[in-house]
Formats: C-alpha cells, structure tokens, sequence
C-alpha cells in the first residue's frame, strides 16, 4: 500500500513539474511587455509592410520588433484600460522605449491621436499560423493607393520621339562654342540610356540587400531644419529615407552622432535660412502629410561632428 502511494505522489509530482514547464514555454501565456506604443503617420497608408501586405489605416493592425507576423496581440492602455486586439503585420518600434506601432484605427480606440504615444501593457493572445500561407496577405495595391505607379509618372522621362537617321555616321563631328565643347545632336539617346539606369528608391521597392548608388555630402552646418526621426539602429536608416523619397521629399538631411549606447541617426528635413521658414514648413508637413516634427538649429549639430 505504501509503494503505491508512494508511486501516486511521485507521478502527481512529476505531471504537476512537466505542467509548469511546458505553461512557463507558452508564449501564449508568458509574453508580456510594458512600454510606449505610437501610432503609423497617414504617411504610409497604401505602403507596403515589411510582411509584403498593404497597410491600411483602417484596419487593427501593428508594428513589433520580433513577434512573427499575424500574431494577434492585446495593448492595453494603462492609463484609461481600454484595451484592443491587433495582428502583427510589420516590423517597426525600433525607437528605444518604444514596443508596437499601431495603426491609425486602432490608436483611434485607445484615444492615443491627440497624445500620440501611450504607455501600454502587451499580451499575446494567439500565436502566428505555422503555416505562412495560412495568414491571409494581400500583396497587389489598389489602385488608389499605387504609389508606384503614381510615382513612376512624375519621374520617367519621356521618350524621344525624334526618329534616328537610319545610319548614323560613323565619325559624329562636335564643335565649339566659346570655347566649350558640345556633343553631338544625336547623343541625346545615350544621355537617355544613361539616366534610366538608375531608379529612385522608394518604400515601394526597397530591398534590405541590394545595390545602392550613393553620394555623401557635408553641407554646411547653418540655418535650420525640421527633424522627422531619431533612430537607433542603422539597419533602419535607408528604409526610412525610402519611405521619405516615396513621398517626393529631396531635402533630406542625416545627423550621424555618437550616443553613450551606440550611435544614434536624426532624420533632418531642410535647411531653411529662417527658424520662422523652417516652423512654416513643420506646420505644413503635420497638416498636410501627418508628418510629426520639430525645430532644430543645425549649427548646434557642429558639436556632434567633433
């Protein structure tokens, strides 16, 4: 009798061990996490998350870091508790602090719009589908939202509609002008050729790996601009740029600083020869693009480049 109680208790035991080692594995029932949530720009409606699905601000969805995509996640905010459900969709949060991006939508239910961040508490409440192809994903834009094609409307050059001499001779003569040489008529085509080879990098066709023409200049560090982004991790530098340049922007400006943690990267739109101009410019950006930022002198990053 005493074997068998005895055996009763050690498998009780046992089964009782293996019950809180596999509940203390479930990401289901342990992951939770305290931090800031903010709320995507109406910038990027239309965009493409870095899961290949379209953002819509309509929709209950978010950014995390490392959740797999089509996670559903309570955010709950702590100071009102109202509470919603959300599936991961993007990657995103990456300033510190920060740990989900929401969608416009869901931010509208937390009441974050006027604050534009808020503390939150994070559960997961049901893992991603094993399976990839059982998250239901729509990849092709609509047609009012086709920034791409938009896009490639404003910047492709129109074709030459001058017809070629059927053959041309081979010895093309230039001639000068003041003393400055100029090409012949029909290397037009070549210009051309030349030009098309490239392509501006959007949101639409970045690629984390790919090649990249770059040129670096150091203008000078006078005037003002408006800041739109401070990261953190260069992995995230040329995706924001992307984004900017699908919006048209070209007078971007980078601030590369040293941080006690690491360097940290400011995202500068500008100069402007005015603080007045550039407080202008900031006021348009937040009424016409959604596009949060402020102020900043950039002879005070002079410091930075010491």
């Amino acid at each position: 009798m005493r074997k068998i109680t005895a055996t009763l208790i050690g498998t009780m035991t046992l089964l009782a061990i293996f019950s809180f080692t596999f509940s203390s594995l479930s990401p289901r029932a342990q992951f939770t996490q305290y931090g800031i949530a903010t709320y995507y720009s109406d910038l990027f409606d239309g965009r493409k998350t870095s899961s290949g699905e379209i953002y819509k601000k309509t929709e209950l969805t978010a950014a995390h870091k490392s959740l797999p995509y089509g996670t559903i996640v309570r955010v709950t905010r702590l100071d009102n508790k109202k509470s919603i459900k959300v599936r991961i969709n993007d990657r995103g949060a990456f300033n510190k602090g920060r740990i989900v991006d929401l969608s416009k939508l869901a931010a509208q239910r937390l009441g974050m719009i006027d604050d534009g961040k808020a503390n939150v508490k994070l559960e997961v409440l049901d893992e991603a589908p094993q399976n990839r192809a059982d998250v239901s994903i729509n990849t092709a834009p609509s047609s009012k939202t086709d920034v791409s094609s938009k896009l490639t409307k404003k910047t492709t050059t129109p074709p030459n509609t001058k017809s070629a001499p059927k053959q041309p001779s081979k010895k093309a003569k230039s001639y000068h002008i003041k003393g400055k040489k100029s090409t012949p008529k029909n290397s037009t085509a070549t210009k051309q050729t030349a030009v098309n080879d490239t392509e501006i990098v959007t949101a639409a066709n970045y690629k984390d790996f790919d090649l990249y023409k770059v040129q670096v200049l150091r203008p000078k560090k006078k005037g003002f601009g408006v800041q739109v982004g401070l990261l953190e991790n260069y992995d995230n530098v040329f995706k924001f740029i992307a984004d900017l340049q699908e919006d048209f922007f070209k007078n971007i400006l980078m601030s590369v600083e040293d941080n006690a943690g690491g360097s940290k990267y400011r995202i500068i739109l500008g100069p402007f020869p005015t603080r007045d101009q550039a407080q202008s410019y900031r006021n348009s950006l937040a009424r016409k693009k959604k596009l949060n930022g402020f102020v900043i002198d950039l002879s005070n990053l002079a410091k930075a480049g010491k």
